[in-house]
């Protein structure tokens, strides 16, 4: 980005009113090809995009390179993803929410959990409900993971917040280990299916328990079970 007399936009000190005018413009142009049907063929353009974001810097640019994440390519999302983590701002969490909970990317597991991954790093309490609602048995696995490490990470946040991941962790972590243990002939399906998902976020599920409750000498999805039942109502974890 060139400013009058050849100078680089990076070598100056940018002030804010300066910056939010062409951030704006950036944004929008970026979220027009990005949604183009021809996006793929835009790449260069958007690219570009995305490295004048990152001369303007921000919290602003960070939201604005989110704009770049439908295009399904690994360099763009890697460029818009970055941008947005070095800024970790509040202001970020409603656009990262805003992938997680739009239609249109339901089936794409990559924009997702990279959204999940991020609002770790902004590290905004107004994320966990949404992240909570992550954890479900029919969201995808790797997500599903994602979204357990990003909810450990909010050991400090109001206990309100974390009793109800916590519930909603206790009730995946059950569910998917009594799946896979079933022993009917007409769970054989299902418990293979269980038994895949478990190797993928069976951990990640124990971990965010431990973190999110201070609990660290339990392993056992029953035994979790047990502790929830006894210590649910408690306002001292």
């Amino acid at each position: 980005l060139l400013l009058a007399g050849g100078a680089r936009a990076d070598d100056l000190p940018i002030s804010d009113a300066v910056r939010k005018a062409p951030i704006k413009k950036l944004a929008k142009d970026l979220r027009k090809k990005a949604r183009s049907p021809r996006a793929p063929k835009y790449k260069p353009e958007i690219l570009a995009i995305l490295e004048s974001l990152e001369v303007l810097g921000g919290a602003e640019a960070g939201e604005a390179a989110l704009g770049a994440v439908p295009l399904a390519d690994e360099e763009v999302r890697d460029r818009a993803f970055t941008l947005a983590e070095t800024w970790p701002e509040p202001e970020l969490t409603k656009p990262l929410i805003g992938i997680l909970e739009d239609k249109r990317d339901r089936q794409d597991a990559d924009a997702r959990g990279r959204a999940a991954r991020s609002l770790s790093i902004v590290g905004d309490p107004k994320a966990m409900p949404v992240l909570t609602d992550l954890i479900r048995t029919d969201e995808d696995p790797k997500v599903l993971a994602v979204a357990a490490d990003s909810l450990a990470t909010f050991a400090s946040a109001p206990l309100p917040l974390r009793k109800e991941a916590v519930k909603r962790l206790v009730n995946t972590y059950t569910s998917t280990w009594n799946l896979m243990m079933s022993v009917r002939p007409e769970d054989k399906v299902i418990a293979s299916k269980m038994r895949k998902q478990y190797q993928i976020y069976g951990r990640n599920v124990r971990r965010a328990l431990e973190s999110l409750t201070g609990e660290t000498g339990i392993s056992r999805p029953q035994e979790w079970r047990e502790w929830w039942n006894e210590n649910k109502k408690r306002t001292d974890w």
